[in-house]
């Protein structure tokens, strides 16, 4: 039973990290908008800043559940997946 225990943290991990990269992808599309319509601009940025900040809390509480060795690497992982390392 104790190799379940780590799982929840890393799926806790995997969101943060899923929502850091979701939130920077929105800050770009909301920078796209920046000539056409300021209003939707800064709307999309600005929303995509909080959850942007909001990613690195849900990390932090994926480490206070388990050691940071766990959730370290699932952020291996998604390096490696970011820069084609990793398949």
């Amino acid at each position: 039973m104790e190799m379940n225990k780590p799982i929840f943290p890393v799926l806790v991990a995997f969101i943060g990290y899923s929502v850091k990269i979701v939130s920077q992808a929105a800050k770009k599309i909301g920078l796209g908008f920046l000539k056409t319509n300021k209003v939707r601009c800064w709307t999309i940025w600005s929303t995509a800043t909080v959850w942007t900040g909001s990613s690195a809390l849900i990390i932090l509480y994926a480490v206070s559940l388990v050691n940071v060795s766990a959730v370290g690497a699932m952020a291996v992982l998604v390096v490696a997946q970011k820069r084609k390392f990793w398949p």
